[in-house]
């Protein structure tokens, strides 16, 4: 079961286990990786799993049922890999500029250059999704952006801790395949280009 940020992730999965044996899904709980082995939960979100096929199988059933007797809120998704680019859509307007500008989350919406930012490039990469035949608004990709800006806003991006740990970034599975895909498309990708030229020259 994979919840890692970014779009290639079940690919690369694919190439080791039969797609069967993979569930997917997307998080929003915010974490900070204080030491090894001490992680500190510095947000609650929403968890949502699904099979690649879209079946509500008895295991994804089990599965999301046990999250939720734990107390992880999770839900069960018939399009988990919508739920995955739409949650790209949202990290690649969060991340890279948190990391670039060296901020908690909710700071993106306090400066209002950077709240004019997050929108732009939200739409950039909804567009890029749209290109390639995912049904995702502009306007309910930012409203979610938005939303989970609040709710992590004393957190630190994964993207920004691996910048402070001057270590490899999430920038390419993110950013780097919407570009790919919006190039193969024809969809408009400069912003999310911008950002990953900008991320990279971070990383000594």
């Amino acid at each position: 079961m994979s919840l890692q940020n970014g779009l290639d992730n079940i690919d690369k999965i694919k190439q080791h286990i039969g797609s069967e044996k993979i569930i997917a899904g997307v998080t929003t709980h915010g974490a900070f990786l204080l030491r090894p082995g001490t992680i500190k939960h510095t947000g609650k979100g929403t968890t949502i799993l699904g099979e690649l096929n879209g079946e509500k199988t008895k295991r994804i059933i089990d599965i999301v049922d046990c999250f939720n007797k734990s107390k992880i809120d999770t839900e069960f998704s018939k399009d988990i890999i919508k739920e995955i680019w739409c949650k790209t859509v949202i990290n690649s307007s969060i991340n890279p500029l948190t990391a670039i500008f060296g901020c908690k989350n909710g700071y993106l919406l306090k400066n209002p250059i950077l709240e004019s930012f997050v929108d732009k490039i939200c739409k950039e990469s909804a567009n890029v999704a749209k290109s390639n035949g995912i049904d995702i608004s502009y306007e309910n990709a930012l409203e979610k952006t938005k939303d989970v800006i609040r709710k992590t806003s004393e957190n630190y991006s994964s993207m920004l801790q691996s910048i402070k740990k001057e270590g490899r970034t999430e920038i390419k599975s993110i950013n780097g395949k919407l570009v790919e895909i919006g190039k193969k498309n024809n969809s408009e990708t400069m912003l999310n280009e911008t950002l990953i030229y900008t991320v990279e020259s971070l990383i000594k």
